[in-house]
């Protein structure tokens, strides 16, 4: 990914003008910009973030709360270690 790319994401979560009457459109007018090389960009800022993840104690019969969960990348990380999964 180029710097260019990562400018225009940074410029996306701190400065684009968020638009729009409702919640869902004013979400879509924030992450428009930026949703297509979000991930790439979010590994690249939190590397470790898999590894993090990875090592949290999950108890067994415990519940995955992942607040601000954007794309789901974290429950990705931890899906070898959780039943019953259920994907809203």
């Amino acid at each position: 990914m180029s710097v260019a790319a990562d400018l225009k994401i940074l410029y996306h979560l701190a400065f684009a003008p968020v638009r729009g009457q409702t919640h869902a459109a004013r979400l879509d007018s924030f992450y428009r910009g930026q949703a297509a090389r979000y991930d790439a960009f979010r590994r690249r800022l939190l590397p470790d973030r898999g590894e993090l993840v990875r090592l949290l104690d999950l108890p067994e019969g415990g519940v995955w709360v992942d607040m601000g969960g954007g794309t789901g990348a974290n429950l990705e990380f931890a899906a070898d270690r959780l039943t019953g999964l259920s994907r809203a």
